[in-house]
């Protein structure tokens, strides 16, 4: 990477040069393409020639991965639609029981997004069209097939145990996976790709876990800005309130701003001297020191304290009596939903499910409904009694409810009943 100059092409065949003689390795420049931004296209086609390898634009595809598009764009996810749609369309739904479908969905159409969903933050209008196709192949059996949804697809996406069938909900499962890439910028502090963030970014832990609201800029980048807020817009402050402070030697905490003793942060404690505090963002470890038998205090005021600040400031040294660091150990988090404190999807899946507004179903039918899930039955068999229990079957007095079908199929199914009879 460097400015498009004749000097950075003789150092980027320089270095390739050298690796080649120190590694005894042979690159393949049949296999190597060199991209640009903002250069002219002549001198993009005269840098590959020097190089001996092709030139290609910008986005392009990196083990399946669109490097440089747009995630908020549709065109990024077509992919992902039509592999969905054509998997889809190779199967015959109609001929398969309902227990059948779901057993598709869970395991092949929840997954075929997985790879992208790892990444990206789907957009709203993508998420629709997917679980579109998803409801439509479970009611309808196809593409092109609409059905009448007799359950809603949110309570559908609930656990079992909770009324529902246990398929994924793709919001929250591209919420969660998204939600690893947190815990690993706060984690993985030692990772090459974490000091790229860091360099551009400051502090990861803070703009994760302090309490103060993050404010990106206009100039980062829009998987940044995902990965900052990703849902936020569902539940606010949901991942830090899950994450709790492990305090080692104190050099990657937040003094003022992180929850690291008690419930609350120091800031919300004693916001006064937080105020008057000239740097705002100091660690534990540049506030305070026991290397010796006493902690070592260490104060940089804006202004001096009045009397009542510093009142405040003894009640603070007070609270902290006793408390000492571990030089010899590094700071830590802990995933809360988990025993170990070691995050995972499926805990933090679990997680936003619970939190998923859902229309509550009665405790008499929530009761059978899990007794009718421990009995050994066939899928379609399950899926009847759960439609049975819900209340949720085609009879005549629920489909008198339905508008949709109108007073012609209400007069048709009268037909079929009086031929029967």
């Amino acid at each position: 990477m460097g400015e498009g100059s004749w000097e950075n092409l003789w150092t980027i065949k320089t270095v390739l040069r050298g690796f080649e003689l120190v590694s005894g390795l042979k690159i393949n420049f049949t296999k190597s393409k060199l991209y640009a931004l903002n250069v002219d296209d002549r001198f993009l086609a005269a840098g590959s020639a020097f190089l001996s390898c092709r030139s290609d634009v910008i986005p392009f595809k990196f083990l399946g991965i669109p490097v440089g598009a747009n995630p908020r764009r549709r065109e990024t996810w077509r992919p992902v639609v039509e592999a969905m749609s054509k998997r889809l369309s190779s199967w015959c739904g109609r001929h398969l029981s309902y227990g059948g479908r779901i057993t598709l969905i869970n395991s092949v159409l929840a997954s075929l997004p997985l790879y992208f969903f790892s990444f990206f933050k789907a957009p709203v209008c993508v998420l629709k069209q997917l679980v579109r196709i998803q409801r439509n192949f479970l009611w309808g059996g196809g593409l092109e097939d609409k059905k009448l949804c007799w359950v809603k697809w949110e309570q559908i996406c609930m656990p079992r145990d909770q009324g529902g069938l246990g398929v994924k909900n793709l919001e929250l499962f591209n919420l969660a996976l998204l939600s690893k890439w947190k815990w690993r910028c706060v984690n993985e502090s030692d990772a090459v790709w974490t000091d790229v963030l860091r360099f551009r970014y400051g502090h990861l832990p803070s703009k994760f876990l302090n309490e103060e609201l993050y404010s990106c800029g206009a100039k980062d980048s829009i998987w940044w800005r995902d990965l900052v807020n990703v849902g936020d817009s569902f539940l606010p402050g949901w991942f830090k309130s899950n994450v709790s402070c492990i305090v080692g030697n104190g050099k990657n905490i937040n003094f003022w701003k992180n929850k690291w003793f008690g419930n609350n942060s120091f800031s919300e404690l004693f916001p006064t001297l937080f105020s008057k505090d000239a740097c705002s963002e100091a660690m534990i470890a540049d506030r305070l020191n026991n290397s010796t038998d006493e902690i070592t205090w260490s104060w940089d005021w804006r202004v001096p304290l009045s009397l009542q600040e510093e009142q405040e400031l003894f009640s603070l040294k007070e609270l902290l009596r006793g408390f000492s660091l571990k030089p010899d150990c590094c700071d830590k988090w802990r995933w809360m939903s988990e025993s170990d404190g070691l995050f995972t999807v499926k805990s933090c899946y679990k997680m936003l499910l619970q939190d998923d507004n859902c229309d509550a179903i009665s405790a008499e039918s929530l009761v059978a409904i899990r007794k009718l899930w421990k009995n050994d039955l066939p899928s379609k068999v399950g899926v009847f009694g759960w439609r049975l229990l819900l209340e949720k079957l085609p009879t005549r007095v629920a489909l008198a409810h339905r508008v949709t079908f109108g007073r012609r199929f209400m007069l048709g199914w009268d037909c079929l009943t009086t031929i029967r009879g």
